[in-house]
């Protein structure tokens, strides 16, 4: 059920220039995240110092194998992202980003990042590769299609070690079978956009409760930002596959568990080159586990960390993911056979609330024709629907032998919340040449969401306070939703991370009198990145004056 908000601000104004806050901060939490869920589950760390405990044994006896630069590496990784929201402090996310990001990550791992020839000579004999490749799933847990890319509304603090498995249990899919990457702005939901990433060692017990996770900021994807900062994410990755970073544990020894990365006393921000360490000898600084990023100088995986990276892919939690069964599973194997990709495969009711739903998804066959170009495919014929609800139609149009476009829409006769179904679309033989036998991702199942009828919730909230000291303040309401109240230029503004508020066309929030109906035909405006956040007190908007 989703509802709109009414809540009353007491918001002091006075005049002030914004200054907001850009550093991205580098310190990953992945230490304290990992140290707090093995407080609560004591049976993690002892799996954890086990399995230490086997990566060094394996590190004695194998030899690793590094990039080979062949279609098909050893390892192959079906990853899923879930991006929530629209806006990252001003930057989007997309299907391209995305893709270009994971393409990034896998050219660290590999070493065909363009610095990797750089290294410095005093580390180069011990840099190396890894023999891997992350890849877009391509089937979904149920089957489906997908772009291995979801969209969701926004939400935060899927960075904290607790208080949020419920919303991420919801999300995520099966752990065993996918990577779950999770991109939101505020990562620990404390009003800070400018956390980079966090990420949880090999665990059974998060991934039986499918919580295992890389959390990243959306503002700091590759394309975002630049090149070497978005280097933070195989940093994460990294975390992902049991690598610690390089200066925990100080000069006390196992310290990182990784032989040849040189001991840190400390970690060190801001230097490529000439910071020592306490037994006097040069640190690894070119390494992705550091803290060097935002200073341009990650380069590097060693020898010790790719080993102790593939000694992870035997880890209970990890090893399924690069079975070839769940590499075909998960649509990243290619198969030599026909196979659709749809760019689409859910459905939701539109925010008038009668019921309407209009949504679009290209499906594409993979090595196979359609034996149509052009026309449309007839129900019946060409495809069979089950649990399609009453008012609602599927139609499939040709767009050549290789790509259709179904669209599924109308006005549902019963649409409350729960109402919510799968529709599942089967293509016949008469729409593939050859027929359908062989065809992978048959049948195509869109998910519908449904709400119920809409309700105004009030709260009298703690005030927010904004003024010429302290220009910002992040607050949130009972049903979970994220606002901030801020001074820009002597503006008092309103943050609402998109959401709509009733307003005028310049997005000055109104002032609603008592009585007044609240519905889908009142002024509901959206908020945008900056500068198109709400306004509650400018000049020329004095309104809320006294209120």
């Amino acid at each position: 059920m989703k509802t709109f908000s009414l809540s009353v601000l007491l918001l002091v104004l006075a005049c002030s220039a914004l200054r907001a806050q850009t550093h991205p901060h580098l310190n990953c939490r992945t230490h304290e995240v990992n140290e707090h869920m093995y407080h609560l589950h004591p049976e993690s760390r002892t799996e954890a110092e086990s399995f230490n405990e086997y990566s060094r044994n394996f590190a004695k006896t194998h030899t690793h194998t590094a990039a080979r630069g062949e279609a098909d590496p050893t390892y192959i990784i079906p990853v899923v992202f879930h991006i929530y929201g629209t806006s990252f402090s001003g930057a989007t996310v997309d299907d391209a980003l995305i893709t270009t990001a994971l393409q990034k990550v896998n050219e660290d791992f590999t070493g065909l990042n363009d610095d990797y020839g750089t290294v410095s000579s005093l580390f180069a004999p011990i840099k190396s590769t890894m023999d891997i490749e992350f890849r877009l799933a391509q089937i979904d847990p149920s089957g489906n299609p997908t772009t291995g890319i979801i969209y969701h509304p926004a939400a935060n603090g899927f960075g904290n070690g607790g208080g949020y498995d419920a919303a991420i249990q919801a999300d995520a899919w099966d752990n065993y079978k996918y990577a779950n990457v999770y991109i939101q702005s505020d990562l620990y939901n404390d009003g800070s956009t400018t956390n980079s990433g966090v990420a949880w060692y090999p665990n059974t017990w998060m991934s039986d409760n499918n919580l295992a996770r890389v959390v990243y900021n959306g503002r700091y994807l590759h394309g975002n930002t630049d090149k070497e900062f978005a280097s933070i994410l195989s940093h994460e990755f990294g975390h992902y596959l049991n690598l610690i970073h390089t200066f925990e544990g100080g000069c006390t020894y196992p310290n990182d568990e990784v032989t040849d990365t040189p001991p840190e006393d400390q970690s060190v921000d801001g230097e490529c080159a000439g910071a020592t360490n306490c037994e006097g000898n040069p640190i690894n600084s070119e390494n992705y586990m550091g803290y060097n990023g935002a200073s341009g100088c990650y380069k590097m995986f060693t020898a010790g960390q790719i080993t102790r990276m593939e000694a992870a892919m035997n880890h209970p939690s990890r090893v399924t993911l690069w079975q070839q069964s769940n590499l075909v599973a998960t649509g990243v194997f290619t198969p030599t056979g026909p196979y659709l990709s749809a760019t689409n495969t859910s459905a939701t009711e539109d925010l008038s609330n009668v019921g309407s739903i209009s949504t679009t998804s290209t499906i594409t066959l993979n090595n196979g024709t359609y034996t149509q170009s052009g026309g449309s495919f007839t129900q019946g014929t060409h495809y069979s629907v089950s649990g399609l609800p009453s008012g609602l139609s599927v139609n499939v149009a040709v767009n050549s032998s290789t790509e259709l476009t179904l669209t599924l829409s109308g006005t549902a006769t019963a649409h409350g919340n729960n109402q919510d179904g799968n529709v599942v679309v089967t293509l016949l033989n008469a729409a593939v040449s050859g027929g359908t036998g062989s065809l992978l991702s048959n049948p195509i199942t869109y998910s519908l969401d449904f709400f119920d009828p809409w309700t105004v919730v009030y709260e009298d909230i703690a005030d927010a306070f904004a003024d010429a000291t302290s220009t910002w303040q992040y607050f949130t309401i009972s049903t979970g939703d994220d606002y901030g109240a801020w001074m820009d230029n002597g503006n008092l503004r309103l943050e609402t991370y998109t959401k709509e508020m009733i307003a005028d066309g310049n997005r000055n929030i109104t002032v609603l009198t008592q009585g007044t109906t609240i519905d889908a035909s009142s002024a509901w405006v959206a908020g945008g990145p900056y500068p198109d956040e709400h306004y509650v007190y400018r000049s020329g908007y004095t309104a809320w004056g006294g209120q």
